[in-house]
């Protein structure tokens, strides 16, 4: 039905491949797209959605509320601000809160191809609420290419309390295929 996405992450330590993922867009209603993704280093798919901005939509274990934000606003230029909060990850075990700028235009070469995008900055702070109490920062760089209206690489660096870094790791498209 919608466009085949397929990516890679890459431990940015030791250069060393994490996992490949695919994600196909399943369903489009008025206000979400629906994808099912597949990840290598599960056996199940998943059902996953995100918002018509592409950020993605997801719930505390604990919550059937269902919260969608993240480092993409539009219309996207360079200088533009914005910020989210309390928004849970991808596990639904942590919430986020993240202070974004879109701070330059720039063209990237990953696997899929050469894009001209807009590179998103994000600067915050995680709070882990279930299994355990601790927080510590995140610096995340995205980079959107408006041609296929897709994050085709990011970078995320993750620290703890103290400030040392925990986890550097890379994803970047590997290959984009549109929706009939």
């Amino acid at each position: 039905m919608g466009d085949i996405t397929k990516f890679r992450t890459i431990d940015l330590w030791n250069n060393s491949e994490l996992s490949r993922s695919e994600s196909a867009v399943v369903e489009i209603n008025a206000n979400n797209f629906v994808f099912r993704l597949k990840e290598t280093t599960s056996p199940e798919s998943l059902t996953t959605m995100s918002d018509k901005s592409w950020n993605a939509c997801s719930n505390m274990l604990n919550s059937s509320v269902v919260i969608c934000d993240g480092a993409l606003r539009f219309p996207m230029q360079v200088g533009n601000k914005h910020s989210y909060k309390d928004h849970p990850n991808h596990l639904g075990r942590s919430e986020l809160s993240a202070s974004c700028e879109v701070v330059s235009e720039e063209k990237i070469n990953v696997p899929a191809g050469i894009f001209d995008t807009f590179r998103i900055s994000c600067n915050g702070f995680y709070s882990r609420v279930l299994d355990g109490n601790w927080s510590g920062k995140f610096n995340t760089n995205n980079w959107y290419a408006p041609s296929i209206q897709r994050v085709v690489k990011s970078q995320s660096f993750d620290f703890n309390q103290g400030g040392r870094a925990f986890n550097k790791d890379q994803t970047e498209l590997t290959e984009f295929i549109p929706g009939k």
